[in-house]
């Protein structure tokens, strides 16, 4: 059998290798029964001209796997480009669940964020979105699933080209994705090399912040009268939020593209300034603890790797560049299925679940990892969360039935794919 077409990167081996090494150690209980019934999210667009930016956002979700229970919430803050209205409607036509609020006055960007949470389905989560970002294959749902995973969760936000501290490659700064290089294809990268770490964070970032509806109903909306035009007033709801005894996370696996104060124009420093005065009057230990929080460089391993596996992919062939962007990725499942491989038809990570209960898993052709204890829906659950598999194939009926609402948890009920539509091959030439 020929090498794995990423072969080409030791990053991408070691990340693979470590993630087998780990299944075999230990895999940690997940509330699958909880995830399966979380609410549905709204995700509120907060708008003031930037036609062309708002335009890009609301054509990424349409293309990144959003589920169809989503609901999405325009709001206008009384835009003067009459285009933004234009755009607004386009979507409203294309998206069945869109709300398209305008604002009668400028409101400010707090108020109007508020407004788009006021006016959401009251029984959804909410997400925070910026109008000058670009969503990724997967975000959604992935987002959800990390908010999920425990009660003490308030908020998750991702990170980005341009998110603060949450940038990546590095900490601040606005960072250009690389020359041909895309938002989804940056999602891939960061998708491989993330551990899927959610460590506490003092403050989420409310560029793509996800809140759940329980946090909203305990610590109340943004404070639209201190922070009117934005800045800060994400930090001051999460302390708000801590206070009561809730968290707040980064997935580090989630790369949401970001392109920074559009709406707010050259008064961003000016606003930044101010708001941040005012949080430290009313919570004097909060920049101390970001600090602290960024000593510690939690980011740093992410942000290394993702880095490196960019600039490995910049010196693969062309062939390999593509089949690692663009190949689908499968999850295979069943009694007798094929062995795991990449090659430029695809990438498979096969599940052969035994008759004792337990499942061997063949990660892409490059480790195996036989995981004690482990049965074929956890398995499911765990190779999902880390891989993002577009796919799902499972070979037997009464498997597809066990699987369905693990499968459902990443809106991936609906690609559930017919063994005979499958190709068979795991190998590929050297690239």
């Amino acid at each position: 059998m020929m090498r794995p077409i990423i072969s080409f990167s030791p990053l991408a081996r070691e990340a693979v290798e470590r993630f087998a090494t780990a299944l075999e150690r230990s895999v940690p209980e997940r509330p699958l029964a909880r995830l399966s019934a979380r609410p549905a999210v709204s995700v509120v667009i907060p708008i003031f001209n930037a036609p062309y930016a708002l335009d890009r956002c609301l054509r990424s979700i349409r293309t990144s796997d959003t589920p169809e229970t989503t609901e999405i919430v325009l709001v206008d803050d009384h835009s003067s480009d009459r285009r933004v209205d234009d755009v607004c409607t386009a979507f409203a036509a294309s998206w069945r669940r869109t709300k398209h609020l305008r604002n009668s006055r400028n409101l400010g960007f707090v108020s109007t964020v508020n407004r788009g949470i006021r006016e959401s389905a009251p029984d959804h989560d909410v997400l925070l979105l910026n109008s000058d970002t670009e969503a990724t294959p997967g975000w959604l749902p992935r987002l959800s699933v990390a908010a999920h995973l425990d009660d003490a969760t308030a908020s998750v936000c991702a990170l980005s080209n341009a998110a603060g501290v949450y940038s990546v490659p590095r900490a601040y700064g606005d960072h250009e994705l690389p020359p041909g290089v895309t938002a989804p294809m940056a999602q891939r990268v960061l998708g491989f090399v993330s551990e899927r770490a959610l460590d506490p964070v003092p403050s989420t970032s409310g560029f793509c912040m996800l809140i759940k509806r329980r946090a909203i109903e305990r610590v109340g909306y943004l404070d639209d009268k201190l922070f009117l035009r934005g800045y800060g007033e994400e930090n001051d709801w999460n302390e708000r939020a801590s206070r009561v005894g809730l968290v707040h996370r980064v997935d580090c696996s989630r790369f949401i593209l970001h392109a920074r104060g559009l709406s707010f124009g050259a008064a961003r420093e000016q606003l930044k300034r101010k708001n941040s005065r005012i949080l430290q009057v009313l919570h004097p230990g909060h920049a101390a603890a970001l600090r602290a929080w960024e000593k510690q460089d939690a980011l740093g391993t992410v942000r290394t790797r993702y880095g490196a596996l960019l600039d490995e992919l910049r010196n693969a062939s062309e062939a390999a560049r593509r089949a690692f962007f663009e190949a689908p990725v499968s999850l295979v499942v069943g009694t007798d299925p094929p062995p795991g491989g990449w090659d430029d038809r695809g990438a498979r990570i096969s599940v052969l679940c035994r008759a004792d209960g337990t499942v061997e898993i063949d990660l892409f052709g490059v480790a195996r990892a036989r995981p004690p204890g482990l049965d074929a829906r956890r398995a499911v659950f765990e190779l999902a969360y880390r891989w993002d598999p577009t796919h799902l194939d499972v070979r037997e009926p009464e498997l597809r039935d066990r699987l369905r609402d693990v499968a459902g948890i990443f809106g991936l009920e609906k690609s559930f794919v017919e063994p005979a539509s499958m190709n068979g091959s795991t190998e590929s030439s050297e690239m």
